[in-house]
């Protein structure tokens, strides 16, 4: 209870936004906010957080799963938000917000699967100052909206999508 009171330390920031400790270093020193010592106080953590553009894109409740987590459903939701915000070519997210929230085994899923919508073209993938940034292809929009409507599915994940 009291631990609320005091400043996190640069671990429990770290595994709050579930990223590396040397991420936010990164971000301290780029936001030329680095504290005298590794506690971060309330503003600290919310100038890392802006800075980094930590967020969860989507919440894993707002997702109805018939039998349990299923990539796929989790995939076209998300395609489905990023082209609702608009997430096209140079407006784009951190990679990590795609499946911030999740289980590790269900992380590692939709990241698999996020890479291999890379490989298909229809996400892009860069790096910025604050870490690596994912967005839509614009060009791709007719297909990115056939993969949501269930109409389109990539060929590199037609078998996993299948079972």
């Amino acid at each position: 209870m009291h631990e609320a009171l005091y400043p996190k330390t640069l671990s429990d920031v770290a595994v709050d936004l579930q990223t590396d400790p040397f991420e936010i270093l990164k971000l301290l020193v780029l936001g030329e906010v680095m504290p005298s010592s590794l506690y971060l106080t309330d503003a600290h953590i919310e100038r890392v957080t802006e800075l980094g553009g930590f967020e969860s894109l989507l919440d894993r409740d707002s997702i109805e799963f018939q039998d349990g987590f299923r990539v796929q459903d989790w995939v076209i939701k998300m395609i489905s938000v990023m082209v609702e915000r608009e997430l096209f070519d140079s407006n784009a997210t951190r990679s990590d917000n795609l499946w911030r929230n999740l289980e590790k085994q269900e992380a590692i899923q939709v990241e698999s699967t996020v890479e291999q919508l890379v490989n298909e073209g229809l996400l892009k993938q860069t790096q910025s100052p604050y870490g690596e940034v994912l967005s839509l292809v614009a060009d791709k929009k007719d297909t990115l909206e056939a993969l949501v409507s269930g109409a389109f599915v990539p060929e590199s994940l037609a078998y996993l999508w299948r079972s």
